[in-house]
């Protein structure tokens, strides 16, 4: 028997790779104790390279997994990595895939009754379809003009296979019959292939033809192939892009795990189909799904007890997996490998139980018959091979939730989707008012702490993103109580009178809170360095023709800038201007503004555009340039403020001005020798400053 990922230890207890299930189960199920699906990583790497080995030189082949085995997005990704393609069945497997990342050349879009949407979302990403009937070819060729795309296209062939070469294949899973929904039989081939030659738009690329699932016989698979081969050769003259030869999937696997007699693996169909002749005149692709993922997944659950039948002494172990987590034995009579999780928690000979599970339905069922030690009750389970058709068929029959499923790699294990709650199964249900019906949230807020939430569960209709929302009933202990922790502000207020309104205390900016802060020289902390909450502005020289002084027109100029300023992010409005006449900085000092060329040793730095070599246009304002102590005197400033210069000269400029704050003259002499002018003093320039309260009182008037 080969190597398998889950297996017993020597003390009993069944194990995926090196992980205890029973410890595993304690974890994951907690407090709810609901079943949970575990994954094999190392048994699908396995099942992966298994495909990809063993084909001879020359053999162009590819692989697709078949999606609706198993739609988990983490088992998806872990088989993309070994460049392994993708056959959806249905739009949303589309859709996943592409998001997942796969390109639309890796995608081929298979079913027999595909909607207008979904084809036309295959036809726009430019994904691979199969047409499957008349009808299918019909439908594809009218959208294909519409859109004004190219298709590729790959034909299904039914080739009227009967049940006797399907041996132990349930008749649900035999897809290649006469009497099956899928493929084009050879009675309808000619119509289909006279839809697509008519249309240019539309290339025949492939022949496709999966028989069945859980097939034991690879001679089918190579009867398959020749039947594939012929009808290709046959249509090639007339179909030059015709290239690929697609035989589908459905190779069984070991679901009795008594003997591997009849199941053949990957490896055995690769080796059959290297020594068939004319392998190396086309391309081949293979559609596992079962085989891929079968075994790699099992479903954890409990034994809840042990009934017996009044009459016919039947005896049932009731679990917690139900045919809603499980439909494969209740929809085919399949058949799954049940066991403990530890065998010590089992007594007795074997004996044949009935496994059923909690859904209130005769149809529910695990296994009929199955023999097996009689196990104690609230002990941990194991139902074999839910790799594939499990989660991916799964219901909320009974109301019942979706499992968890968790993947384990050697000795780790992480959970990859958490079990459903009665929220998100009520999510899309709308009340007679067409409202989302109400589900129960934990509102919470984004400070860094686990204690910041504004309720636990809170029942309300589910919100939108970006959508309003309101906290009733603030009026008290709220504001008195607010905070600057995380160092968020505390909020503005506002006073509504009948249908008018009115700010009462605006929100606070950074500045606010640090304004009561002290550098290590003791000076106020703001002073030290300019503290923004968005963009500073500046504006440089406001200017009155003489006829229109003294007449209020300036201020109203100046309050006009202020509030088209207010419109935008800011923090404060740095004015530098060049003042001949006292009045007029007392004019600004009236305003509010704060004169700190002087008060704050600020400097006014010019480079001009004979230093930059820049063209006339717009000047730029740089406000401090601060090298950390441990970088300074390293050449590092000199060469972050050429970097910014050279920046400059990317855009139309005349002049750089540099505003900044300077403790020691070498550091204006350092810029001197860069060949700046200094015009604080030497034309009488003001540095002055408008703060965000001052912005906001002054828009008022």
């Amino acid at each position: 028997m080969n190597e398998s990922f889950f297996s017993y230890s020597e003390d009993g207890k069944l194990r995926c790779e090196n992980v205890d299930l029973t410890q595993l189960q304690n974890e994951v199920s907690g407090k709810c104790d609901q079943p949970f699906v575990v994954y094999s990583k190392g048994q699908l790497v396995k099942n992966i390279q298994g495909y990809l080995n063993g084909w001879k030189d020359g053999v162009k082949f590819s692989i697709g997994f078949a999606l609706k085995a198993n739609f988990n997005p983490n088992i998806l990704q872990l088989i993309k990595e070994f460049n392994i393609n993708c056959i959806a069945v249905s739009g949303n497997e589309v859709n996943l895939a592409l998001r997942e990342g796969y390109q639309p050349q890796q995608i081929i879009f298979n079913g027999n009754g595909k909607q207008r949407w979904e084809r036309k979302l295959a036809l726009q990403a430019g994904c691979y379809l199969n047409i499957d009937s008349a009808m299918d070819a019909k439908s594809t060729s009218s959208l294909a003009t519409e859109l004004g795309v190219e298709a590729k296209l790959f034909l299904r062939i039914n080739p009227d296979v009967t049940s006797a070469q399907l041996e132990g294949v349930h008749e649900y899973n035999s897809t290649a019959t006469s009497d099956s929904k899928f493929g084009v039989s050879s009675q309808h081939l000619d119509e289909v292939l006279e839809i697509i030659n008519s249309n240019e738009n539309l290339h025949l690329v492939g022949l496709h033809c999966h028989l069945g699932s859980t097939i034991k016989d690879v001679s089918v698979l190579l009867d398959n192939l020749r039947y594939l081969m012929t009808l290709g050769e046959k249509l090639r003259p007339k179909h030059q892009n015709l290239k690929v030869l697609n035989i589908g999937g459905g190779l069984g696997i070991d679901y009795y795990h008594q003997t591997e007699v009849g199941v053949p693996s990957p490896s055995d169909l690769i080796k059959a189909l290297n020594e068939e002749p004319g392998m190396d005149d086309w391309e081949y692709v293979l559609e596992p799904g079962r085989s891929l993922v079968g075994n790699t997944g099992m479903i954890v659950g409990r034994v809840l007890g042990i009934k017996e039948g009044a009459k016919t002494g039947k005896r049932f172990i009731v679990t917690n997996v139900g045919m809603n987590d499980l439909i494969r034995p209740s929809l085919y009579n399949a058949h799954h490998h049940i066991s403990v999780l530890d065998k010590a928690q089992t007594f007795g000979d074997p004996m044949p139980f009935e496994i059923v599970g909690p859904i209130c339905e005769c149809g529910d069922f695990l296994a009929k018959g199955f023999t097996m030690p009689e196990p104690v009750a609230e002990c941990g389970i194991a139902v074999w091979d839910c790799g594939a058709y499990a989660t991916s068929m799964s219901s909320n029959y009974n109301l019942r939730p979706k499992l968890a499923e968790v993947l384990v790699d050697d000795n780790q294990w992480c959970l990859i989707r958490r079990a459903e709650a009665l929220d998100d199964i009520l999510r899309t249900f709308y009340d007679l008012r067409g409202r989302p019906l109400e589900t129960s949230f934990e509102i919470v807020g984004p400070i860094c702490e686990c204690g910041d939430f504004l309720a636990k569960g809170f029942t309300m209709p589910e919100p939108v993103a970006e959508s309003g929302i309101a906290v009733w009933d603030c009026g008290a202990y709220a504001t008195s109580m607010g905070s600057n922790y995380n160092l968020r502000p505390k909020l503005a207020e506002v006073l509504v009178d009948d249908n008018q309104w009115c700010l009462i205390r605006r929100a606070e900016a950074l500045d606010d809170i640090l304004r009561t802060f002290y550098d290590l020289r003791g000076r106020p902390l703001e002073t030290s360095f300019s503290v923004e909450v968005g963009p500073t502005y500046w504006l440089q020289n406001l200017y009155m023709s003489p006829e229109n002084r003294n007449k209020g027109q300036g201020k109203q100029l100046l309050l006009a800038t202020m509030k088209e300023i207010l419109n935008h992010p800011c923090n404060r409005l740095n004015f530098a201007m060049e003042v001949e006449k006292p009045e007029i900085v007392a004019f600004y000092n009236r305003l509010g503004v704060q004169d700190f060329t002087q008060q704050h040793n600020w400097k006014l730095l010019k480079f001009n555009n004979e230093t930059l070599h820049l063209e006339v246009g717009p000047t730029y304002w740089l406000q401090n340039l601060y090298m950390s102590p441990e970088n300074r005197n390293k050449g590092q400033g000199k060469q972050l403020l050429l970097a910014t210069m050279k920046e400059i000269l990317n855009h139309p400029c005349n002049r750089l001005n540099f505003a900044m704050e300077v403790e020691k003259p070498e550091i204006v002499a350092f810029y001197n020798r860069l060949g700046v002018q200094d015009f604080t003093q030497q034309h009488n320039w003001k540095l002055l400053k408008f703060n965000n309260e001052t912005l906001h009182r002054l828009s008022q008037q």
